[in-house]
């Protein structure tokens, strides 16, 4: 069966126990966790060196080395992404009418790292930095889940206050996801065929000492179903208004046929530490001696 993302939780600090998590990051050169799904029951606790899947007795325990990563998270489907745009990009795709802010790019986002996100702010739309890992401001911050699916994000309570009233856009570039091939898993980046940003529908919290958000995810189109059975819900420019105004759960569909291209990458992405151009690179392009 193909890896499944985690299901959003039917209780504040546990997910559905028919979820799955995808490890995306293990020392070993791919994902870590076996097979790719464990039945998900605890928390993912992310050290400073470390993390490790803490399950039920139907689960076990796995783990994998996430370099410099810090704080609780629960891994799902979508795990990584890229945002190599500017402040000026987004603000001809979206009319910020905020400030401008600099942020770094980067070819690898990983949980519990800081990205920008646009939400409506005092001021007006705008860019804001904020923590990949939702944490409602209710709980006690030990579960922050990256994915929420689009299917129930309107009535689990780990996301409908979010969902009905904090809403963002999560600007990417692009995304990774892994295809298992003969027993091992391959990573591919996936982009918009245009080379404009991918606008992610998102939800977002302000608490636990600043803001985070999770990344909502729908069915896999025709493209990422050759790789993947989910992907995440990507907006049109003409409909952000929309999103950003209404909890329209009608607009969490899948990117239409044609809007996105995909090629294999080199596994060096499992790694949150490397962080470079050539992770986005097709696989038979990248030199040899920065494979590992």
């Amino acid at each position: 069966m193909a890896a499944r993302e985690i299901h959003e939780a039917n209780a504040p600090r546990q997910p559905d126990q028919d979820g799955f998590a995808q490890f995306v990051g293990g020392g070993t050169g791919e994902p870590a966790g076996g097979d790719g799904e464990v039945t998900a029951i605890g928390a993912v606790m992310l050290r400073s060196q470390a993390w490790n899947l803490l399950v039920g007795a139907a689960g076990g325990v796995r783990s994998g080395r996430v370099d410099g990563a810090v704080g609780p998270i629960l891994l799902g489907m979508c795990g990584r992404y890229t945002h190599q745009f500017s402040w000026k990009q987004i603000h001809r795709l979206l009319s910020l009418t905020t400030p401008e802010i600099q942020f770094e790019h980067s070819y690898n986002v990983a949980p519990t790292l800081r990205a920008p996100i646009v939400r409506d702010l005092d001021m007006g739309r705008g860019v804001e930095m904020a923590v990949w890992g939702l944490k409602p401001t209710w709980s006690d911050g030990r579960v922050a889940p990256i994915n929420a699916r689009s299917e129930s994000v309107a009535t689990s309570p780990m996301f409908r206050g979010a969902f009905k009233s904090r809403r963002c856009v999560v600007a990417a570039s692009g995304f990774y996801e892994w295809q298992r091939v003969n027993g091992s898993k391959q990573p591919w980046y996936i982009t918009r065929a245009d080379g404009e940003a991918m606008l992610l529908a998102g939800l977002f919290e302000i608490g636990h000492g600043g803001t985070t958000f999770t990344i909502i995810t729908t069915s896999a189109n025709t493209l990422m179903g050759t790789i993947h059975d989910r992907m995440p819900a990507v907006l049109e420019p003409e409909s952000v208004q929309r999103w950003l105004a209404e909890p329209d759960a009608s607009l969490l569909r899948p990117a239409a046929d044609g809007v996105l291209m995909a090629h294999p990458v080199s596994t060096r992405v499992n790694l949150p530490k490397n962080n470079d151009a050539t992770l986005i690179q097709p696989a038979d392009r990248v030199p040899p001696d920065t494979l590992f």
